[in-house]
């Protein structure tokens, strides 16, 4: 089985946690991390019965913000990373300055290039 897509409201609380990390850096051993992996798993958002072993664990969490961060500074989305963490990220500014690659990744989210121009 597969393991379920992020949702809009577990990428949120994700990148609230990754961005509150210094300079973007996540440890799967943090306690911000395990404590976000006991709120993912306790959400009713994924039926119980359809979720893997490994559902939301630290390591997961933290491999898919990871890969989130390396696309960023890469300016290219990485296969296995969620294409809503890049649209919650813009929709919320919250990535402006802090990735060099960013706008990059913006226009290949297809944002229309002048809304990015003047909001980066």
């Amino acid at each position: 089985m597969a393991s379920a897509s992020f949702t809009r409201d577990e990428v949120i609380l994700a990148l609230d946690v990754f961005y509150s990390s210094p300079k973007g850096r996540v440890t799967a051993d943090s306690d911000e991390i395990k404590e976000l992996s006991l709120l993912l798993n306790r959400l009713p958002i994924h039926p119980v019965e359809n979720r893997r072993a490994d559902f939301r664990s630290p390591a997961g969490i933290t491999t898919q913000l990871i890969r989130f961060r390396s696309s960023c500074i890469s300016g290219k989305k990485g296969q296995n990373v969620g294409e809503l963490f890049f649209h919650v990220a813009f929709e919320y500014g919250i990535t402006r300055n802090f990735f060099p690659g960013f706008k990059r990744l913006l226009i290949w989210a297809g944002k229309n290039l002048k809304y990015v121009e003047r909001n980066i």
